[in-house]
């Protein structure tokens, strides 16, 4: 599995009168940590409920390998992370990996990491509301958080 593709975007409910956005936050789980934003954009811009978006955009692609973990942002008024705070997200997990790998089984340090994702998000963030943290591979996401609703389908290619 060399890619990982956002397939289908299915707005259950939504936040905002004027409709939501969405971007995704992915973390490569290795010594890099490395934190790659994907949206917001197009495909993801001004969803309301009932919406289907059929998008195809890549989430993880060749330059990644190893174990992904993505949060999925609902944007207000304009999306926080940009490449600088992506930069202090990347370190801060780097941190959390460097002192909890050795001590740990894979998957408890995959559990280890979403926390730890999702704390620094929440510490990090201003106005966008975090909807979900999980592990990422193909299958259905369902992603809830402050009112918004969300099916998302995740393809291999």
């Amino acid at each position: 599995m060399s890619k990982l593709i956002v397939d289908r975007v299915e707005c259950i409910a939504s936040t905002d009168h004027t409709g939501d956005d969405l971007y995704f936050l992915v973390l490569r789980m290795d010594a890099g940590c490395d934190v790659r934003r994907v949206g917001p954009n197009a495909a993801w811009h001004d969803m309301e409920a009932g919406d289907v978006r059929h998008t195809d955009v890549v989430l993880v692609d060749d330059n990644f390998a190893g174990t992904h973990i993505v949060a999925v942002i609902d944007e207000d008024d304009s999306f926080d992370f940009d490449a600088g705070l992506r930069g202090e997200l990347s370190s801060g997990m780097r941190l959390v990996f460097n002192m909890f790998s050795p001590l740990q089984d894979h998957g408890r340090l995959t559990g280890t990491m979403m926390t730890a994702f999702a704390n620094i998000i929440g510490k990090k963030r201003t106005n966008d509301d975090l909807l979900a943290v999980q592990t990422l591979g193909a299958g259905v996401m369902q992603v809830v958080g402050q009112g918004a609703r969300y099916k998302i389908n995740i393809k291999a290619a």
